[in-house]
């Protein structure tokens, strides 16, 4: 076991790939992507996943110090989940990609866009792009 303690198992290819983690997940990145925390304290970025929730987490790689995972199980779903309304919505190469939180209610997704919360409290109309 390496000295961070996380568990490296070997795929058919020979690569070392990082062992699968749980995690609650606590924000979103600026790209839409869920932010979670490794118990190493190591930050991923995971596509697939809402604030609340908690997910079995299968790192895939990362960019500079933050790692890259998909989402491999929810275990406790967010109350804003939904089945998404689109048959091309997913989160694999061959998926459209065009909504990424086509899972989520439209009430949710306006609530954590910064372009849905208005700038002035008088403001009676908030700007969401709906997914």
């Amino acid at each position: 076991m390496p000295k961070d303690g996380v568990m490296l198992k070997k795929n058919k290819h020979s690569k070392i790939q990082e062992a699968p983690f749980t995690a609650k997940v606590r924000d979103l990145t600026s790209d839409g992507r869920a932010v979670v925390s490794r118990q190493d304290g190591k930050i991923f970025f995971v596509a697939g996943a809402w604030p609340g929730e908690t997910v079995i987490v299968v790192p895939t790689g990362t960019q500079g110090r933050i790692g890259i995972g998909v989402v491999e199980q929810i275990i406790e779903p967010s109350p804003a989940r939904q089945p998404s309304p689109c048959k091309h919505h997913g989160f694999s190469s061959s998926d459209c990609g065009g909504c990424p939180w086509a899972f989520v209610d439209y009430e949710a997704q306006c609530e954590a866009k910064p372009a849905g919360k208005p700038s002035h409290p008088e403001a009676s109309t908030r700007i969401c792009y709906g997914g």
